[in-house]
């Protein structure tokens, strides 16, 4: 068995809670089985996504529903829904109520603005995307129903705007790609990729499995390479 180096954000985290386990604390990622958190490190590390450890897709799937931890200094909870967008908007309404800090905030030349983007998942992702640390965060993941009740909010709109942004600190596309499958390259502004990143733009990538071209730090998908 190869384990992959650099570690993948979502394995490192298994690593992180697997440690917690074996000090008697609790694990990061609120699993509290340590039979369910080897088989979640083993699938992790053969790759292997046929397992409950599934990437979260953008779209309601029937016989599954997503978990969304959300923890910082003051709350830690877990809720399920059938939609992920739903859940999106859960963490979009944190993020607004917590705003002011990352309002002003630059990186790669971005800059927040001083009030929240109306969408839900560009919001969401520019909030993370800026944290300074991980005492604030959340994991996103699709599981099979296993009788636990779901937020059944009706979500409207296009779910092609945006990828989803920082799940365990990395992109889910809507196709499903991540950094652990075949991830995301920087690309020109018509999806061309780049083999020297002297004129890039710092902003731009490409999503290897469905060409999507993503802006960071928004997550928006603004065309596609042909």
């Amino acid at each position: 068995m190869t384990i992959p180096h650099p570690i993948p954000a979502h394995l490192a985290a298994l690593c992180r809670a697997a440690d917690d386990l074996l000090n008697g604390e609790h694990a990061t990622t609120g699993i509290s089985d340590a039979g369910q958190l080897l088989a979640q490190l083993v699938a992790a590390i053969r790759g292997d996504t046929t397992t409950a450890l599934v990437k979260p897709y953008l779209s309601p799937v029937n016989g599954y529903h997503w978990l969304l931890r959300y923890w910082s200094p003051d709350v830690d909870e877990t809720l399920a829904f059938h939609d992920p967008l739903a859940a999106i908007g859960r963490l979009a309404r944190t993020a607004r109520a917590r705003w002011d800090r990352v309002a002003g905030l630059t990186t790669t030349g971005f800059t927040v603005p001083a009030t929240p983007p109306e969408n839900d998942l560009a919001a969401s992702n520019l909030y993370f995307w800026h944290l300074a640390d991980d005492a604030e965060g959340f994991w996103l993941e699709r599981q099979p129903l296993d009788g636990q009740s779901v937020d059944d909010t009706q979500v409207t709109g296009e779910r092609d705007d945006y990828v989803l942004g920082h799940v365990a600190g990395e992109w889910i596309c809507v196709c499903g790609n991540d950094a652990a499958d075949e991830g995301f390259d920087p690309c020109t502004r018509v999806g061309a990729l780049l083999a020297v990143l002297d004129s890039w733009d710092g902003v731009l990538y490409r999503c290897v499995k469905c060409d999507r071209i993503v802006a960071q730090p928004t997550g928006q998908v603004v065309g596609r390479a042909e």
